[in-house]
């Protein structure tokens, strides 16, 4: 595959269009170090490698597998699994479906994207999926492959409560696995633990004292009556409690601060509800006929729709009379029209009951894996929430716009090697105490140092010469492992090759390659 490898670099480095990258190679040692042709005409095969990238991407995630336990990334038996959509450019995609998920886009077929990483963010498989396609049926397709290609065992599959079923956790239980995951606010309100409703006294003045109190100093702070039974965790901001049931164990996580900001985010979202619908009774109030009851409660249910207020507050409609004066030898007549007032919703206290609260389930024993310890690995679980949006911000997934499935799962597959790439950049960067945290920083600055080209008139081969690098040019370069990459043994063939060349610069100019 000639151009695989510079499509992976431009997306890490430079992200552009496949079409893009001929432009933008000549303006780099890509030639020289990868032996790609120095032209910036385009050439379609860059197209026909996507197809065998695809075809190749088993084997390639079986490899990235082999080769981050090789280096002791895979120590650690838990893997973070999620999926996220992107947007198409187009319509003629097979797998593309009109959707409506958080990373669409209006007016634009999407697709979903299934992620594995490891707890340091190393990405070790990858899955394009249909548009449509809900999360939770993802988990049986997924397992069986992951235990196929990377011949797993013993591992559990960190996941968000998206993906939470019984039968999901039943089917990992059956392929010798184990499972953590969030539950739905829905589901947790079915499993009607006990002790919790002494919940529901808690008042909000309460819970924001005590989260202060906790801000400045936990081993201080005044635990109110209603969290006995709950063990500070040990980071001073949240309570937990553990409940088992069999083989599963079940994780309530109390967060005051959390308590308090959804109680004043409902409080302020029935105020703007309310506002809504006193526009809705100053309209039929207004009313010169008769109006139906029907059309007026639908405007309200659309609105707490919206709102999320469906479970908290109920539209009550109250039937009012307006007379009209008589006019022009008319008598005075009644027009029928309907108010509308919210009232609390039947299950607006088994609402409230769960603010601040969360359930982790895990069928891990006590002894492999304490209450803290599934509390501190589940919030691990956002490594994989950093990488969709390194993917798709810098990276630049999206959007898609090849056409052919292989060719999407091609162009996936670039952009997840890009991320890989920056992954280990970082990592590098960070474990050496670099003073660039990021990669994007640290190649920004590396791109100073750079190679000129000069073309001298009767000179067939162009003149080259490297810009010397400055002490923190080399000190980056150390960091990374990769200060021998401007030693004069390396750089000598770099310098003279001929595959490396910018396309017909002015005579006795020279032409910078970055």
């Amino acid at each position: 595959m000639r151009y695989a490898p510079l499509l992976v670099l431009n997306r890490a480095v430079d992200p552009t269009s496949k079409a893009g990258v001929f432009e933008w190679a000549p303006r780099t040692a890509c030639p020289a170090f990868l032996g790609v042709p120095r032209s910036a005409e385009i050439d379609f095969e860059i197209y026909r490698d996507l197809d065998r990238l695809a075809k190749m991407q088993n084997r390639i995630m079986a490899h990235l597998y082999s080769e981050l336990k090789r280096r002791g990334k895979m120590s650690d038996p838990r893997f973070v699994y999620d999926i996220t959509a992107t947007y198409m450019e187009g319509t003629k995609c097979t797998i593309a479906d009109y959707a409506c998920s958080a990373g669409g886009k209006k007016n634009h077929k999407q697709i979903k994207i299934a992620l594995g990483v490891t707890r340091d963010g190393y990405p070790f498989y990858w899955k394009a999926l249909r548009g449509t396609r809900s999360d939770k049926t993802t988990i049986e397709e997924v397992v069986a492959e992951m235990r196929e290609l990377f011949q797993i065992a013993d591992c559990t599959f960190v996941m968000d409560r998206g993906m939470a079923s019984f039968s999901n956790f039943r089917f990992i239980e059956e392929n010798g696995c184990t499972y953590l995951s969030a539950l739905g606010s829905d589901t947790i309100r079915s499993m009607r633990f006990p002790g919790i409703s002494a919940l529901s006294s808690l008042a909000v003045k309460d819970a924001q004292t005590l989260a202060d109190q906790l801000d400045e100093d936990p081993d201080r702070a005044e635990i109110p009556k209603e969290l006995s039974g709950f063990t500070l965790y040990a980071e001073g901001k949240s309570f937990y409690k553990t409940m088992t049931t069999g083989r599963e164990r079940y994780i309530l996580v109390f967060n005051p601060t959390l308590f308090v900001t959804r109680r004043q985010d409902r409080e302020a979202r029935i105020a703007k509800a309310e506002a809504e619908i006193a526009e809705i009774n100053r309209d039929a109030m207004s009313a010169k006929g008769n109006r139906g009851a029907d059309p007026i409660l639908r405007k309200a249910e659309k609105i707490l729709h919206r709102l999320a207020l469906a479970k908290a507050v109920e539209p009550v409609l109250d039937e009012a009379l307006i007379t009209c004066g008589s006019q022009k030898g008319r008598n005075a007549s009644q027009i029928k029209t309907y108010r509308v007032r919210l009232v609390p919703h039947a299950d607006a206290a088994g609402v409230e009951l769960y603010d601040g609260l969360c359930c982790l389930c895990t069928d891990v024993p006590e002894a492999k894996l304490s209450a803290e310890q599934a509390i501190a690995a589940y919030r691990k679980k956002n490594v994989v929430e950093e990488a969709f949006r390194v993917i798709k911000s810098e990276v630049k997934l999206r959007p898609v716009r090849v056409r052919a499935q292989t060719r999407v799962n091609g162009h996936i597959t670039v952009c997840v090697l890009a991320y890989l790439l920056l992954t280990a950049l970082e990592e590098a960067l960070k474990t050496s105490g670099s003073a660039y945290t990021q990669p994007a920083s640290a190649l920004r600055k590396l791109s100073e140092c750079t190679i000129d080209e000069y073309q001298f008139s009767g000179m067939a081969q162009p003149v080259r010469t490297l810009t010397r690098p400055t002490v923190e040019h080399m000190a980056i370069l150390k960091d990374l492992g990769l200060e021998g990459i401007v030693s004069p043994m390396r750089m000598s063939p770099i310098l003279k090759s001929r595959a490396y060349i910018n396309p017909d610069p002015p005579a006795d100019e020279p032409g910078t390659t970055v």
